[in-house]
């Protein structure tokens, strides 16, 4: 019998002593039984509202809490507002904090980094979004391994990790959170790459969005998850620290420096943590399609090129670490 029966049992016997009242007069030991009938009455609805600020905390602490990651290079400061923006500006569900990490140098370039090219003015809610200059540049990881050092390892907290040139649909967040109440303990994103064996033999990464996912299926796992479409994980699957994290990462190829979806896939892969992608409402558009006349240099279209070629540095990299071979 659960606390709400026996308070409605205990009420239904004080309206039936109340209705007899006028009718009669109790004894000494009769108005005994009816204070403490009324006194159970009393405790049982005190311990119902502590039930209900328990069962509330308990809802609280299990609801996820985003924390998001993002760097960027020299050139496209000017330009990362459009991206910090949709995601600050999510329906219905909303990050925590955004943690920007610049270093002061570019390695690949050894290009100076200049905040003063960020537009402050165009980015809304900036109590939520917070700079920090000065992390060692590792490439594209570097949003990820400094962000493992801002956020505790509790079991809603999740990071995700966003690109500073992809403007995220108003949705993204609603996806996401759907995502992570049909898969908590994995990593999520909303496009990613598998392996598949060709009939030549051979292995090769072929690309799946939320199109490609069966419709009577609410996910797809793959091998490999990209971060341009937004990626995110469950805050205790990696170490405390990012020195830990760091000294893993200076064990992978050189070419690692340049992948940072890959890297975190791989990691993943070793500590046998799923990864699913899931079906989004809208897709995400680049800040080249809202804003006319960017510089090559930000669109960094050669360094795509070399990536995601036949022959390309995700290729070779993906290879050695599965240690598979690609076309």
């Amino acid at each position: 019998m659960n606390i709400n029966t026996i308070s409605l049992f205990l009420f239904i016997i004080l309206i039936i002593i109340l209705i007899s009242i006028p009718k009669r007069r109790f004894t000494q030991n009769e108005t005994c039984c009816i204070g403490l009938f009324i006194i159970l009455l009393i405790l049982s609805q005190i311990y119902r509202f502590y039930e209900k600020i328990e069962n509330f905390q308990n809802e609280e602490s299990l609801k996820p809490i985003f924390y998001a990651g993002m760097t960027s290079i020299p050139q496209r400061l000017p330009y990362i507002h459009h991206s910090i923006n949709s995601i600050l500006q999510q329906k219905n569900i909303q990050i925590h904090k955004l943690y920007v990490f610049l270093p002061n140098m570019m390695k690949r370039k050894n290009l100076p980094y200049d905040i003063s090219q960020i537009q402050m003015d165009k980015i809304h809610d900036k109590d939520r979004v917070e700079f920090i200059q000065g992390v060692e540049d590792e490439g594209p990881i570097t949003k990820f391994y400094s962000l493992l050092d801002y956020v505790s390892k509790k079991k809603n907290h999740y990071l995700i990790l966003i690109d500073d040139d992809v403007i995220y649909p108003h949705s993204r967040l609603t996806d996401l959170k759907k995502a992570i109440q049909q898969n908590s303990y994995s990593a999520i994103g909303f496009s990613g790459r598998k392996f598949t064996k060709s009939s030549n033999g051979k292995y090769d990464l072929y690309f799946y969005d939320s199109k490609k996912i069966p419709k009577s299926e609410s996910s797809l796992s793959v091998d490999l998850i990209e971060t341009f479409d937004l990626t995110c994980f469950p805050r205790d699957i990696f170490p405390n620290t990012s020195k830990e994290f760091l000294e893993w990462f200076h064990t992978l190829p050189k070419d690692a420096f340049y992948v940072d979806d890959i890297v975190i896939s791989y990691w993943c892969h070793i500590h046998n943590i799923p990864r699913h992608i899931f079906r989004s409402s809208e897709g995400v558009k680049f800040y080249s399609q809202v804003e006319k006349n960017i510089p090559q240099e930000v669109l960094n279209e050669e360094l795509q090129k070399e990536n995601l070629g036949p022959d390309g540095r995700n290729r070779r990299v993906f290879r050695e670490l599965w240690g598979h071979h690609t076309k």
